[in-house]
């Protein structure tokens, strides 16, 4: 039977200036969930460079069978409605393939470039989901795409789990809560011990433990040490949202990457600040590139060395290791707040990659 052929969407919104930021968060919700749908290929949301009002929604599907079933998932039936009602709809064309032939990426040649790096963005939220999550997500992908890697967005234990699960070059968990896999089927040291990249985004540490508290006021424990295997400390808690002053430490940033020189020695960020198990500046393979003065919020507890982003290098291949404990809210992904820490996140994600 000949392949199923491919099919592309593009749709065009007007979208009032005050409605803007409700309709965005819809998309982003629809975007994230979207993403994990069997044979979605491409789905973006982007802002037109002529008109402020006017969004292009352009999609890929491997076959119109996938792009029916998207019609009927309850994400699309609840949201898409939503945001109509917010909208206008300028066109909708549901597309095929103009030419006879597809693109194809040119074949690498003994010597030259190697495949492109391969990227999990993990999501799994099971407990307290942030808000900024599909932002998050967005902002990552995008940033993949940019860098000429392959992104995969999802929150499927299996691609963590057991002897199937498939390899990738780097891992990056990304505000997520709860259980995220078994960790006793877990592929995590295999991949360290093979030198591949992991990447950790603020609520990364808050997961695997045992109890729930929207709030982030509880002390709690971890149920598995796994991610403090990993980036060196687990999360306790934290005191609500409130601004602090963040220094950056030039000269430890520098043996990460040479593009922290363009931030500022120091800079007041709005955040959650959290307090861990442990110090991760007690030891001695940290590298802290970031610190809060606990002198500028309520409600810090790891005295005058609060680390907030730091390095690691694990294993006899020197896997590389970043974690952000900043990272809270979705303005700092999708472009509408400081970009201070989208510029740390993109070094980071360079460092694991060893693009950096």
């Amino acid at each position: 039977d000949p392949l199923p052929k491919p099919v592309h969407v593009v749709v065009v919104k007007d979208v009032p200036l005050e409605n803007q930021e409700k309709w965005l968060k819809m998309a982003e919700e629809l975007a994230m969930n979207t993403w994990r749908e069997r044979g979605c290929l491409q789905y973006n949301f982007v802002r037109s460079g002529d008109t402020d009002n006017r969004f292009i929604i352009t999609e890929q599907w491997s076959s119109r069978a996938c792009l029916e079933d998207h019609f009927n998932t309850e994400h699309f039936k609840r949201l898409i409605p939503a945001m109509d009602d917010i909208s206008t709809t300028v066109s909708l064309d549901i597309c095929s393939d103009a030419l006879g032939r597809r693109q194809q990426l040119p074949q690498p040649q003994a010597g030259e470039t190697k495949p492109k790096k391969s990227v999990l963005i993990y999501t799994t939220a099971l407990d307290y989901v942030h808000g900024s999550l599909p932002a998050a997500a967005a902002f990552f992908s995008k940033l993949c795409v940019e860098k000429g890697f392959e992104p995969v967005v999802s929150d499927s234990p299996a691609l963590l789990e057991g002897p199937d699960a498939p390899e990738f070059d780097v891992i990056v968990f990304v505000n997520n809560s709860g259980e995220l896999f078994d960790p006793a089927k877990s592929v995590l040291q295999k991949h360290i011990d093979a030198g591949r990249g992991i990447m950790g985004v603020h609520a990364a540490i808050a997961s695997f433990l045992n109890d729930k508290d929207a709030s982030g006021a509880t002390h709690m424990k971890a149920t598995s040490d796994v991610m403090k295997n990993i980036f060196g400390t687990h999360f306790e808690e934290h005191p609500p949202p409130q601004k602090g002053k963040v220094i950056i430490n030039k000269k430890n940033a520098s043996l990460v990457s040479s593009g922290f020189e363009g931030l500022p020695d120091e800079f007041e960020h709005e955040d959650e600040f959290f307090n861990y198990s442990s110090n991760p500046s007690e030891l001695d393979d940290i590298n802290v590139i970031a610190t809060v003065d606990e002198s500028t919020y309520e409600g810090g507890r790891m005295g005058n060395e609060h680390p907030v982003v730091w390095s690691r290098e694990l294993g006899d291949k020197n896997a590389r290791v970043f974690y952000s404990a900043l990272g809270h809210f979705s303005s700092f992904y999708n472009g509408r707040g400081p970009q201070y820490l989208a510029r740390i996140l993109e070094k980071g994600l360079d460092y694991v990659a060893r693009t950096a």
